[in-house]
């Protein structure tokens, strides 16, 4: 059949939509400071998409100064906010900071953010930072994100 290769490459390339992954990028330290950028993290018929970094280092705090997202939803986002949790993609530990997620352009039937936010959330060692967005009408979206964390490692108080 003429339609047979093209209904091959369908299902892989739907395959590969759906099952898409983030690519992290090793944490930057240099000195006390401190980078990690986490792309094309995909959340599929969710009201939330969360963005999971790599572990902060053990011996050290870490205070993030600046936060950096690309968002595109199917739906309009009302909240963003950046935590930490005792384990990678596991429960909050009860604190975090809301940032603005600013306006969205619309185009193509998706809503697209661009943000960047100041920061100020000392996070403790051996942490799991995130960063959290939600829809405004608790309806299920398609979203997708790619973010990024700078800040300072900090020495803690003996």
């Amino acid at each position: 059949m003429r339609f047979a290769p093209f209904a091959n490459f369908t299902a892989i390339a739907s395959t590969l939509i759906i099952c898409s992954q983030a690519m992290a990028a090793d944490p930057v330290r240099y000195g006390t400071s401190y980078d990690q950028l986490q792309l094309g993290t995909t959340c599929s018929g969710n009201i939330s998409c969360q963005v999971n970094f790599s572990q902060l280092p053990s011996d050290r705090l870490f205070m993030l100064s600046k936060v950096n997202c690309s968002v595109n939803s199917t739906q309009p986002l009302a909240t963003a906010l950046v935590s930490a949790s005792t384990a990678s993609g596991g429960w909050p530990i009860g604190r975090g900071v809301n940032f603005n997620l600013g306006p969205a352009l619309f185009a193509a039937n998706l809503y697209f953010y661009s943000i960047e936010a100041d920061a100020r959330f000392l996070i403790g060692q051996g942490r799991f930072p995130y960063i959290q967005v939600m829809t405004s009408s608790f309806v299920n979206a398609n979203i997708q994100m790619s973010c990024g964390i700078v800040g300072d490692l900090v020495t803690p108080i003996q």
